[in-house]
């Protein structure tokens, strides 16, 4: 046989095993993380209106390490390696805000991280607003279940969490909203003007517009959530 035809296979032969070797540690990654989900604020009552916070628990379950990239926020708004779908006490699955709008807004992704390792019988908690992935504006009990992306492709999901949100009556909201938008108003910093639009938009009632739309401020943050809450939220 030829010494480049000899050659060539053997190359071909090197990445094979180097195919093979790796595919198996794809699949391991996935098969020894365990997701569970918990409510985000224990102990406490939500309304209609409110933020649904949901924390990830990811426990390595496996005899080997996993590295993991740990990242607090993402430039499109929500990072898509923590999904959560709800589903009402009629088994219908609550819709994705980001699917109600007629003119779908362009994202780019990506945002600051580490890489963290994952030792065995060790987890690591991440927590999200579910209000990010699911419009929840009635009252009722929702089970919900989450996601857990790997850099591989794969996934892990997570049992169903079932959450109780409570009624809110018009006065009531009207209340929430007047005074979220008081403490809006008086707001000195960029991040505490974030946290409190977020929070009017999850009301996604109309009453919450007119605060948002007195918000003045260049931060490109700020005006990024802005657009969010008027594209998906207050239609």
């Amino acid at each position: 046989m030829a010494p480049l035809l000899l050659a060539a296979l053997r190359v071909i032969g090197v990445l094979l095993i180097a195919l093979t070797a790796l595919t198996p540690r794809i699949g391991a990654a996935a098969q020894q993380l365990r997701l569970s989900l918990q409510r985000g604020v224990e102990g406490s009552n939500l309304s209609v209106g409110d933020e649904v916070p949901v924390t990830f628990v990811i426990t390595n379950a496996g005899t080997a390490a996993y590295q993991y990239s740990d990242r607090t926020y993402d430039r499109s708004g929500r990072m898509p390696e923590y999904q959560l779908q709800a589903f009402d006490s009629r088994g219908v699955q609550v819709p994705d805000p980001r699917t109600l709008s007629r003119v779908p807004r362009g994202y780019i992704g990506g945002g600051l991280g580490s890489i963290s390792e994952l030792g065995p019988g060790e987890r690591f908690t991440k927590t999200v607003a579910l209000n990010l992935w699911a419009l929840v504006t009635s009252p009722g009990v929702y089970s919900v279940r989450g996601r857990y992306g790997l850099g591989s492709g794969s996934a892990v999901e997570s049992a169903p969490l079932i959450i109780r949100i409570l009624p809110r009556s018009e006065n009531e909201m009207r209340e929430h909203i007047d005074a979220l938008a008081l403490r809006l108003a008086e707001a000195s910093d960029s991040q505490t003007r974030v946290d409190l639009i977020k929070r009017l938009m999850f009301t996604a009632d109309p009453r919450a517009a007119a605060p948002l739309r007195a918000v003045v401020d260049d931060d490109n943050n700020v005006k990024f959530w802005l657009e969010e809450a008027f594209a998906y939220y207050l239609r």
